[in-house]
């Protein structure tokens, strides 16, 4: 099982990981799903973080919108914020098809 995982870009790194991630058959959990790393309106309390966790964040001040570039979804929750992103990870899932649900000659997975 691997945690929580993203990129913001098809790097190098994210092409070598899909690769293990296929070859080694990976259960996996990708960060994030959400546009927002803030939602708009949120005042940021930057008092508990450490210097390296802050970035460039408007500690104390009220935010419109800090997007969050691992996201999958756009801030309008309808659309891919990166569509190669969401290809290679459907590209992981292995279809399951039990003999409850498969239709008349298709193939099994015998794993299920």
């Amino acid at each position: 099982w691997i945690g929580e995982f993203g990129e913001s870009s098809r790097s190098d790194w994210w092409k070598a990981y899909m690769r293990y991630a296929a070859e080694m058959d990976l259960d996996w959990c990708y960060w994030a799903l959400d546009a927002y790393k803030y939602a708009p309106g949120i005042e940021i309390d930057t008092s508990y973080m450490q210097s390296d966790q802050i970035f460039d964040l408007p500690g104390g001040k009220t935010v419109d919108y800090i997007p969050d570039d691992y996201g999958l979804l756009r801030n309008d929750y309808m659309s891919a914020r990166h569509v190669w992103k969401l290809a290679d990870l459907v590209s992981l899932q292995a279809p399951v098809i039990s003999d409850v649900d498969a239709p008349p000659g298709a193939a099994r997975d015998d794993r299920c």
